[in-house]
């Protein structure tokens, strides 16, 4: 019996390495060694089954097989048997497609390729590899199964986002032989957390890396097989060929840790007869390879660069079973060619309520716009995406941002629009605001148009005691009288925190009374937050309440007092000297009002005793005895008249002690639950007793808790002993002190 001798022309690594299970299988056969003759023999020379590796220009084919028993594989590829029969790469699964030309078939627990790599342990070590990493392998190769450079750059962006170490791996290469010339080169990328090994390790080396990583990710490629015959997690891309014909076996199946991420179309064109039937007027011949078949002007079967980003995360972060499968797509046996589609797009840049992007366009563009949003001042993108024609995008944050906007196809920048405000007409809402809110922000308001040099639409449900002191302001308007999002708007900010969610607001208040009601349970929800970071650079309880509007329209924060006009300088509401009162704060029926039950009336009878009027100018009726009441739906600017022409103002942390303090008034302010940074500091006399629990509504440990609470909530249930133990006496000493009577 001769010796047996295997002999390809496979002209690639790929393909040489699905020669191995054929190999094995030849000397499971004979029961010893084979002679393999090759266009690459270091792929096998620590290969146990091969007695020797020979390369096929230093053998005489004649002389071989005449002496030995020669086995041929890859001899027909790209032409046809005697019969007129052409075996079709695509169409064929690459390890059967040696086992075939011997005339056998491999079962599923055959089909696994084999790889021996020397020792590389210094070569390794020197890399100081993390325990986890991911490889890529960019290379260009045919056109369809080429996953677009600046796709493989944006992976790597994303995946170092995620603090994800990214080695990417290849050489510059190529197919050839008699019938096909391809070069292969490997691409350099920026890679900031990783390492760019492209062109500079040995196919050991490479193997070795592999066998390390967490997952590859790669084209239909050599490495897809290489990284075969490892143990690795292995992401192969979507390509025109069917992955049936190209995924690794492994364990007797092509599922063992691999997933197939495929883009918008799942035809697999290449791998399908009834295009050479169209296109050659026979099935003996192969489809072509280096087209979209459908005579689309992209690959819609290669994946965008976030999908591949996400199995990436899924199998990084070991999340469960990859995502990515497929399945045979069903279709008709023909297609008619497409027509070639007129690019062309209008996109369309809005920063209302944030920055927006809309491109508009053809349906059957088949094209990726990648969206940038860019905050020019810290140089850094905030959010990205990908998106088809006629489809939007817009990042989340609303509050001021000097933005760039970017829109890309593919290496083109299609599209670049900066923020400008000089000139144009901005819309700000202080919606659904207190008064004590309003009164605080509305400066900086005015301060905006300055900076900007623009035309200020204000909203506000106090529009009108506001249109008296922002006389600057174009227009100040009631709530709810324009859209925001109105065209005729170039930006749009809202002013304001806490609760979007009504819904979930509502719901969790009826458990809590009802906790309340049944004496157990919490008296506030965990599942509403204060602070959307999308609405407010900072948090808004851990700052003065007046700098959550300057933070919104990106403003530095200083302290400015209004300047509300007195209605009616010449005439006093009342002829005697008189003092302002106001019992209660609207937002919290317990935590800012003063809790000492004989407090208030105390005070009153002081300040009668001293020869003063006190006038009670709250919303809610007062029940105290020896005052002027003006109490109910009194309009604000008769309230303000009021303040203008009184002594000073005797409040809570409330809007009226913010009016009171825009009049120009010094303002007495009895309030335990607050900082005393929380409110105005000029003209602010704080009564407030730091020698008992205090300022839980600006603390780190309670402030997140004052999105939904029950009026009695006292978030360290000492029944509001911040204000309780403020005697009348510690307040009346207080204000002898400052000289107010």
């Amino acid at each position: 019996m001769k010796k047996p001798v295997f002999l390809t022309k496979t002209p690639s690594i790929g393909d040489f390495l699905s020669a191995t299970p054929t190999i094995k299988k030849l000397a499971d056969i004979y029961k010893t060694q084979i002679i393999v003759v090759s266009e690459t023999p270091d792929l096998l020379k620590n290969n146990p089954y091969v007695e020797q590796s020979l390369h096929v220009k230093d053998i005489n084919i004649d002389s071989l097989r005449e002496n030995y028993d020669v086995h041929e594989s890859f001899m027909l590829l790209g032409k046809r048997d005697g019969r007129g029969i052409e075996f079709k790469h695509a169409m064929c699964d690459i390890r059967q497609f040696h086992a075939k030309d011997l005339g056998f078939m491999l079962t599923p627990d055959e089909m696994t390729c084999e790889y021996w790599a020397g020792p590389e342990f210094e070569f390794i070590d020197s890399l100081n590899l993390p325990e986890k990493y991911v490889v890529i392998h960019p290379a260009q190769t045919w056109e369809s199964r080429t996953w677009k450079r600046e796709n493989w750059q944006n992976l790597v962006y994303e995946l170092e986002k995620s603090g994800i170490f990214v080695v990417s791996l290849g050489k510059d290469a190529g197919e050839y032989s008699d019938h096909l010339h391809q070069e292969k080169p490997a691409w350099e990328l920026k890679i900031s957390h990783g390492l760019d090994l492209t062109n500079k390790t040995s196919l050991d080396q490479t193997w070795h890396i592999l066998s390390k990583a967490t997952c590859v990710v790669t084209m239909d490629s050599g490495i897809l097989h290489l990284a075969g015959t490892t143990d690795t997690h292995i992401i192969q891309l979507g390509s025109s060929i069917h992955p049936s014909y190209r995924a690794p076996w492994r364990n007797g199946t092509q599922q063992y840790k691999y997933s197939y991420v495929l883009g918008g179309c799942g035809l697999h064109c290449a791998s399908d007869l009834s295009y050479s039937l169209r296109d050659w007027g026979n099935i003996q011949a192969v489809t072509l390879i280096h087209t979209c078949l459908e005579g689309k002007p992209s690959f819609e079967c290669n994946p965008g660069f976030a999908q591949v980003a996400g199995e990436v995360l899924n199998v990084f972060h070991n999340t469960g079973q990859p995502l990515q499968t497929w399945k045979p797509p069903h279709k008709p046996a023909f297609y008619p060619q497409q027509p070639e589609i007129e690019r062309g797009q209008k996109i369309t840049v809005s920063f209302r309520y944030g920055p927006k992007v809309l491109i508009e366009g053809e349906d059957l563009d088949p094209r990726d716009f990648k969206v940038c949003f860019i905050d020019l001042d810290k140089d850094e993108i905030v959010h990205q995406d990908t998106i088809k024609i006629n489809h939007w995008t817009r990042a989340s944050r609303k509050w001021f941002t000097n933005w760039k906007v970017q829109v890309w196809s593919g290496l083109d920048l299609l599209h670049e629009e900066i923020l400008k405000l000089e000139g144009e007409k901005i819309f700000i809402s202080l919606g659904k605001t207190s008064l004590g809110d309003t009164i605080a922000w509305s400066p900086y308001c005015r301060e905006f148009a300055k900076k900007h040099n623009c035309e200020i639409v204000l909203e506000s449900p106090h529009h009108q005691i506001l249109s008296s002191y922002l006389t600057e302001i174009v227009e100040i308007v009631p709530y709810n009288v324009y859209n925001p999002e109105n065209e005729i708007f170039y930006a749009s900010y809202d002013l304001g925190y806490g609760v979007f969610d009504w819904k979930t607001h509502k719901d969790e208040m009826s458990i809590i009374n009802q906790n309340f009601q049944k004496r157990r349970g919490s008296l506030y929800s965990e599942k509403l937050s204060i602070w959307d970071e999308f609405r407010n650079p900072r948090n808004p309880h851990r700052i003065p309440l007046a700098a959550i509007g300057s933070d919104i329209l990106g403003l530095e924060f200083t302290e400015i007092r209004p300047n509300f006009p007195n209605p009616k300088p010449q005439e006093r509401p009342i002829k005697k000297k008189y003092i302002c009162i106001s019992e209660f704060a609207s937002d919290s029926t317990g935590l800012k009002v003063w809790q000492n039950q004989i407090g208030w009336q105390k005070l009153v009878d002081f300040f009668v005793s001293e020869g003063f009027e006190v006038v009670s100018i709250s919303l809610e009726k007062t029940s105290l005895k020896n005052v002027i009441k003006r109490n109910g739906k009194l309009d604000l600017k008769d309230r303000a008249w009021y303040l203008h022409h009184c002594e000073f103002f005797v409040g809570v942390s409330s809007g009226l002690s913010w009016l009171a303090w825009a009049c120009g008034k010094k303002v007495v302010m009895i309030s335990g639950a607050t900082a005393t940074w929380n409110e105005f500091q000029t003209d602010n006399i704080r009564i407030i007793n730091t020698e008992v629990c205090h300022g839980c509504w600006n603390s780190g440990e309670h402030s997140h808790k004052f999105a939904c609470f029950h009026g009695s909530f006292c978030p360290e249930n000492k029944n509001f002993e911040c204000t309780r133990k403020i005697s009348p006496n510690f307040v009346i000493d207080k204000i002898k002190s400052e000289l107010l009577i």
